[in-house]
């Protein structure tokens, strides 16, 4: 099966319809915002000079998993929300060196 089906779509979704399939525990949909920002995650952790940056953006993927639902109640769009948690937990593992 190739990587283009596998999305089925997704790749024309915004980030917020993403996330609230997510909360649904839908794993493409996961993947699709996995592909959209992993790479700006990783820029992030990479900056925060964490020791382990691509666990620390896998750790988040986790979190994003599990607070995806939270989104609907918060302003932010999709992104902003992705970046502000991301970097919530980074300074969380900075402060208590468990990714430093």
């Amino acid at each position: 099966m190739s990587s283009t089906s596998l999305r089925s779509g997704w790749e024309k979704r915004s980030d917020a319809d993403i996330l609230c399939a997510v909360a649904l525990h839908d794993e493409q949909a996961l993947r699709e915002l996995h592909r959209r920002h992993a790479g700006c995650l990783l820029a992030l952790a990479r900056h925060q000079r964490l020791a382990r940056p691509l666990q620390a953006v896998e750790d988040v993927f986790v979190l994003i998993q599990e607070c995806a639902s939270c989104h609907k109640k918060s302003s932010l769009d999709a992104h902003s929300w992705l970046i502000g948690l991301a970097a919530r937990y980074f300074c969380t593992c900075l402060k208590e060196g468990e990714c430093a």
